[in-house]
């Protein structure tokens, strides 16, 4: 199962798809750049963007968690969880083990931040208390793949490159006032439709990232784990955990579309992942075991 081709190539088709869309996202800021100031109005979009970048990579793994209340498990105290994170680390070819924390969240949450040897994954209450093994175990997998394809970081230049584009934008608007209501100078009507537009393109093109990332995640926690059933009986279990009865309002409520959410839909993922499935185990559902917790 793994190292299989087909989830080689799903993953050079979500590696592909993922640098176009930062690629498209560089150029928007760049251009939308130029339209103000020309060749230096590229420079200083690009210095604006390092400093911002160095900003949001100074924040350390620990202090991440520590925002969402985060509290660090030692060996000592998950054992069979550091157990499992070992062994997938290992197979993603990580130096360091991601430290674990415990995230005291009702809601079935799990999240990696860091990158190299200064990762961390944490889990909440929520979470463990409804998978089993074999589902943590692929959900684990799913950080790990995270922390191993450097997406904290992408993500971050993701945000810079957003946040950026906003202030240049926001920038060059206020100049086309001034320009078109001081009687300074012609400004070209593609300018000012641009510049307006440019910050909703990139967070589309932000938000499209995030979820080709989730998609690349899955396949390489499928390849790590050898077994998709195991994540995708995962996402089906925390899905129906969000379930209540109030779901039938909500229903009643224009729905979201997808390409606005900074994660698939996950009968879309279950469904990709399913495709990778063996036939022979086929059988064997998206729903094994029962949840174990506390671990035995």
């Amino acid at each position: 199962m793994r190292g299989s081709p087909s989830l080689k190539r799903a993953a050079l088709e979500h590696a592909v798809n993922s640098l176009a869309l930062i690629g498209a996202m560089g150029a928007t800021l760049l251009f939308a750049a130029w339209l103000i100031a020309g060749t230096q109005g590229i420079v200083l979009s690009l210095v604006v963007l390092a400093v911002t970048l160095v900003v949001a990579t100074s924040v350390p793994a620990h202090l991440a968690m520590r925002l969402q209340r985060g509290v660090p498990l030692s060996p000592a105290e998950a054992p069979w969880l550091y157990a499992i994170v070992g062994r997938l680390s290992r197979r993603a070819c990580l130096e360091t083990i991601p430290q674990l924390y415990r995230l005291p969240q009702r809601r079935p949450n799990a999240v990696a931040v860091g990158t190299g040897n200064a990762a961390a994954i944490g889990l909440s209450d929520g979470l463990v208390r409804i998978l089993t093994r074999r589902e943590l175990e692929g959900v684990l997998a799913h950080e790990v793949a995270h922390v191993a394809a450097g997406d904290t970081e992408w993500l971050r230049v993701t945000v810079g490159i957003a946040h950026v584009t906003r202030l240049t934008a926001v920038f060059g608007v206020i100049a086309c006032t001034v320009f078109l209501l001081g009687g300074v100078g012609s400004v070209p009507v593609w300018a000012v439709l641009f510049l307006p537009l440019a910050p909703a393109g990139v967070t589309l093109l932000q938000l499209g990232f995030s979820r080709s990332r989730e998609f690349a995640a899955d396949l390489k926690a499928a390849d790590l784990t050898g077994d998709p059933a195991g994540l995708a009986s995962a996402l089906g279990r925390i899905h129906a955990a969000f379930r209540s009865p109030w779901d039938l309002v909500g229903r009643l409520q224009p729905t979201v579309p997808a390409w606005l959410g900074t994660h698939p839909d996950p009968r879309e993922r279950i469904e990709r992942l399913m495709r990778h499935v063996p036939a022979q185990r086929m059988m064997r559902g998206p729903w094994p075991d029962v949840p174990l917790w506390p671990a035995p």
